[in-house]
Order: C-alpha cells, then structure tokens, then sequence
C-alpha cells in the first residue's frame, strides 16, 4: 500500500510524468521510509499515519524532481543566447528530502518515546493549628 498518491504528488511537483511513473517513484519512496522504520523496528500496519504520508509525499516529490533533472526535463539552468536563468532545482530537492526525514523523524520519536507519563505524589498533610492568624 503506498503512503501518498501519484496525484497528490504531481500537485505538490508540478509534474508532467506519467501517473505510473510517479506511482513506481512513490514506491521505491515508500520502501526507503520503511527500511527507515524497520532500523528502528517500526512497521506501518492499517491505515497510514499522517506523519508518514507527509513524509513519503515530500520524498516521492524529491524523486520526481531527481528524475526530471536527470532525463533533462527539469534542469538546473537554463540557457538562451547571454542569458541564463538558474531554477534553483537542486535546492528544491534538497528541501523536500530535509522535509521528508524532519518528519520522519518526528514519527519515529513518537512511536519509540510514546508511553504515559506517570507522575508519582504524595497526599502532604498541613497541621495548621499552632499558626497564628492576624487581619
């Protein structure tokens, strides 16, 4: 089951791939996030969580832009006559993977530091009848 959609991550990228092109990229995502997991021996099972869906959309969005960059669809600067213009992809992709583990992160601390707080007290008894009281 994957994480996030070839849609959602064409509205997020702009995308012009194919829908199964996206979708394979949303799974090599998906398995790079739960070989992440499993480090940490985590498994997503039923529905999946907000956090990781985040986090497989910002990496699925990462890998579509890798791969527009690659095939020359999407390149890093463009050039006509004197002018160049630099699109800053590099940077885009650099973001969306810092995104895609931040959140990650922020998922594997919760599961793995989860557990309910138990605050220990004592009842403290005040004998109040030696004190003086003055208006």
């Amino acid at each position: 089951m994957a994480y996030t959609t070839s849609t959602e991550v064409a509205a997020l990228t702009g995308s012009s791939l194919s829908s199964d092109t996206v979708s394979e990229l949303i799974t090599l995502a998906d398995k790079e996030i739960d070989a992440s997991l499993a480090r940490d021996s985590l498994s997503i099972t039923g529905s999946t969580p907000a956090l990781i869906g985040v986090a497989s959309l910002y990496l699925s969005s990462a890998f579509v832009l890798e791969r527009q960059r690659g095939d020359g669809t999407l390149p890093d600067s463009v050039k006509a006559g004197d002018m160049s213009v630099l699109s800053k992809i590099s940077e885009q992709i650099a973001s969306y993977r810092s995104m895609a583990y931040k959140t990650l992160r922020d998922y594997t601390t919760g599961q793995l530091y989860a557990t309910t707080a138990y605050v220990p007290f004592a009842r403290v008894q005040q004998d109040y009848t030696d004190k003086e009281y003055t208006n």
